[in-house]
């Protein structure tokens, strides 16, 4: 369930992640999100993959915003996440 909480649901458990802002609710973003996940799906559970895609996107969006606020779209939000992805994969 995509939104201000997202909620990764399977078996039961539930894994919530917060972030994002209104500049994520464009067209497109969602798509961002799908993407990212299917991509993580080649290598890692179908959960790790929705979690670890929210937080991204989320991260990335809430980049954007803190330099353009709402003032992006979905291409702005998928050219950040190979970017927010690089300096996570460095921690």
């Amino acid at each position: 369930l995509k939104g201000v909480v997202d909620k990764i649901c399977t078996n039961g458990k539930c894994i919530s992640v917060e972030g994002g802002n209104a500049g994520m609710a464009k067209g497109g973003t969602g798509d961002t999100l799908a993407g990212l996940a299917v991509a993580l799906l080649a290598k890692n559970s179908p959960e790790l993959s929705a979690a670890c895609a929210s937080f991204v996107t989320k991260m990335a969006g809430d980049e954007l915003y803190k330099n353009v606020r709402t003032n992006f779209n979905a291409d702005d939000l998928a050219k950040k996440v190979p970017e927010v992805l690089g300096r996570l994969q460095k921690i």
